[in-house]
């Protein structure tokens, strides 16, 4: 990615950073009207994306360019440090996530103690000043910024008026009779309701790890597996799900079946939880230590438990596999 400390002139903005897509000349942010979405975009989730949406066509419709404002940390780190909001994935997946989504360019944002005393009514004419160019802004109804979180969409419509920047407000969307949020997606995932999980987000959920050399017991018992180390700030429950696998940049998903835990059966088993991936089409692949794995995951099929024996888990483990090419073939 490209970083810059402006679009053009000073960055009213302290502590922000711009980041612009490949292939974005900074000179086409100086030069175009510019429509930014602003918020956390946590997950970047059905409802984030009809309030990116909005930017998306204005930017379109004025032959301008796209952005997003987004902040880091959460304000939760700020406001509660011992309890902390857990994020549903990392940066550097937020960030692909927005491009892939056709935004252009990226602030980001400290939300330190300075930028939280800022009175809400100077939220826009400071955004001003750090983007020239800006002609619209779109949030979501439930937005809430400035000092005190006193600032609400509604004002910030009033004030991007006053300085002659269009505000777009996005209602929220609907899932199941319950607006679709970040706060639900984490409690799904913390039950395990992928399914929930994955329509909310409108895209199936996703990590990515590095390989780490395994004891090599499952492939002892006729069930080798891809073993990845992996530690969100959000963990989903323990369990057996049905996943797919595949290496960043390959197109193809290979179906595959993986237990997120701690192998309470396995003697010495580590203490923090580990993602064992088994793929299910039987070809043992050229995997080697180090190498990323992106896996998507689909359904929960049981949690983790202690077997009395190798025999056991083996039998179990050729059930799972059986429900999971089941799914599968119910998928295609």
């Amino acid at each position: 990615m490209q970083r810059y400390d402006s679009i053009g002139g000073a960055m009213e903005l302290p502590a922000a950073e711009i980041d612009v897509a490949p292939q974005v000349p900074l000179e086409r942010l100086r030069q175009k009207p510019l429509s930014l979405a602003v918020g956390m975009f946590d997950g970047v989730h059905r409802g984030h994306m009809a309030v990116i949406q909005g930017a998306l066509e204005t930017a379109k419709r004025q032959g301008g360019v796209p952005g997003v404002l987004t902040f880091w940390p959460h304000p939760s780190r700020l406001f509660r440090p011992q309890d902390p909001t857990r994020m549903l994935q990392p940066v550097a997946q937020k960030r692909a996530r927005l491009y892939r989504a056709g935004i252009e360019f990226i602030i980001w944002k400290a939300f330190d103690n300075a930028f939280a005393a800022i009175p809400a009514e100077d939220f826009v004419a400071l955004v001003l000043k750090s983007v020239p160019g800006l002609k619209s802004l779109h949030v979501g109804s439930n937005f809430r910024f400035g000092k005190g979180r006193l600032g609400d969409a509604e004002l910030l419509a009033e004030t991007g008026k006053a300085h002659g920047v269009e505000v777009v407000i996005t209602p929220r969307l609907q899932y199941d009779d319950a607006a679709i949020s970040s706060s639900r997606i984490r409690d799904c995932l913390e039950r395990g309701d992928m399914k929930t999980v994955n329509e909310l987000l409108g895209y199936s959920y996703r990590s990515q790890s590095a390989l780490q050399p395994g004891r090599r017991l499952g492939r002892m018992i006729g069930f080798p597996t891809l073993n990845l180390p992996w530690a969100p700030e959000l963990t989903p429950r323990l369990g057996v799900y049905i996943v797919a696998s595949r290496r960043p940049g390959e197109s193809a998903w290979r179906p595959a079946v993986a237990n997120y835990g701690v192998r309470p059966t396995v003697e010495n088993a580590p203490v923090e939880p580990i993602l064992e991936v088994h793929l299910l089409d039987g070809e043992d692949v050229d995997y080697v230590a180090g190498e990323e794995l992106e896996v998507a995951w689909h359904r929960y099929l049981r949690p983790e438990k202690k077997f009395d024996g190798l025999d056991a888990l083996k039998t179990q483990i050729e059930a799972d596999c059986h429900a999971a090419r089941a799914w599968w073939k119910v998928q295609r």
